[in-house]
């Protein structure tokens, strides 16, 4: 398969899985539940396919050379999709941090600013990786 049909894949994931965890930790927070596997599974697996969605852009963006280069779009696109790396391996430390008894309150409103944070910069990277594919690779 080629990588970067496979990137374009993962990357709907990597919208939709941290989309999904904030829509079911607001749930939680509103009904005054506590985070359970569900929640812990979809963090974690937002960190995975985003992990993966940076390798797979990496090898779609060698794959295209010095013609990505050329997008403006396509520095901010490139350093924001590994600034999030880190974001989103805070994000799951939080929800480790979770995890224990003496989870507080405060390591809970931490991990909400965080994804919330973390949902618009993936949102505003989709819209980067949108304009990197419609506005230039597939007019060229």
């Amino acid at each position: 398969m080629d990588i970067v049909k496979l990137h374009a894949a993962i990357v709907h994931f990597a919208i939709v899985l941290p989309f999904s965890l904030l829509l079911l930790d607001l749930y939680y927070w509103l009904t005054k539940r506590l985070p359970n596997g569900l929640h812990a599974l979809f963090t974690y697996l937002s960190f995975l396919v985003v992990i993966m969605a940076t390798a797979t852009g990496f090898f779609a963006s060698v794959k295209f050379g010095k013609q990505a280069l050329d997008f403006s779009e396509f520095h901010v696109h490139r350093a924001l999709g590994l600034a999030m790396n880190g974001l989103y391996f805070r994000l799951a430390a939080l929800r480790f941090l979770m995890h224990s008894e003496s989870s507080t309150d405060p390591i809970r409103k931490l991990f909400r600013t965080l994804l919330v944070v973390c949902v618009a910069l993936i949102l505003y990277q989709g819209k980067l990786g949108g304009s990197i594919v419609y506005d230039y690779l597939l007019k060229r």
